[in-house]
């Protein structure tokens, strides 16, 4: 069974994954990257596979896991985002609210027992001081709470660079269809011709990267092979002159 399911935003994506229960592989294209999907995802979808192609940005720290075989997001290697900018998915990265609030509470009873303890000692020597430290580091969950306000800091920081665009969608696809298919075809490009455009006009990406971006279709546009019979009849001029590829509309929408 295959469905093409139109996403607006990560709550209709959610809603949306609760009716496709049979499925096994979940397909996103220009959505998914933001939001990490398999927190999206209803707990009944196991084995579920899902591949996120998207040009939001940032991309989720989530999806910057080696281990994790089930959830696949293509970074291009010239996208403007690198895999080295997103950090690294670790543990406190799943913690609930209420392991949350847990950890917390148990973090301030700890202090308070150590400030407690210094009372009583009164001013302590270096060694008291030295002891009390090394106790410090065996408190389990001052220790995690420290860990997890570094892991929450370094995300906040992170994500705190704001909204941008990567490589448009469409030109990431591209390479993927024709090995799809085993072979190069100029009506692949197309999208990707549309895809790059869509973002240069809505100013999404930087001069630089839409210069690149097109000088590489331009060059792919010159390498393939030219459709003489479909070239003549759409615009009716006879031969086309050998050596000088194009990719034309079907239809004139001005």
């Amino acid at each position: 069974m295959r469905l093409v399911v139109p996403c607006t935003t990560p709550t209709h994506t959610s809603s949306c994954l609760l009716t496709l229960q049979e499925l096994r592989t979940v397909f996103l294209m220009n959505c998914g990257a933001g939001a990490f999907i398999k927190d999206l995802a209803p707990p009944s979808a196991t084995n579920v596979r899902y591949v996120v192609v998207d040009s939001h940005r940032p991309v989720h720290p989530k999806y910057n896991d080696a281990n994790d075989t089930d959830c696949f997001l293509f970074l291009a290697p010239d996208d403007p985002q690198q895999l080295e900018e997103i950090p690294v998915r670790n543990e406190y990265d799943d913690i609930t609210e209420e392991e949350r609030a847990f950890l917390e509470q148990e973090a301030e009873r700890e202090k308070q027992e150590e400030e407690e303890q210094l009372e009583r000692d009164g001013s302590p020597s270096p060694a008291k001081r030295r002891k009390l430290e090394q106790q410090q580091d065996k408190q389990q969950y001052r220790q995690q709470w420290r860990k997890l306000k570094d892991r929450e800091k370094l995300v906040r920081e992170y994500l705190e660079m704001g909204s941008s665009y990567g490589k448009p969608t469409p030109l990431v696809m591209q390479p993927l269809a024709e090995a799809l298919m085993g072979k190069v075809d100029n009506t692949l490009l197309w999208p990707a011709c549309v895809g790059l455009t869509d973002q240069w006009i809505h100013q999404r990406l930087s001069s630089q990267h839409y210069g690149i971006w097109y000088q590489q279709l331009k060059d792919t546009v010159s390498s393939n092979d030219v459709n003489q019979a479909y070239a003549n009849q759409a615009n009716n001029i006879g031969k086309m002159p050998s050596g000088l590829p194009v990719i034309s509309a079907e239809r004139d929408y001005k």
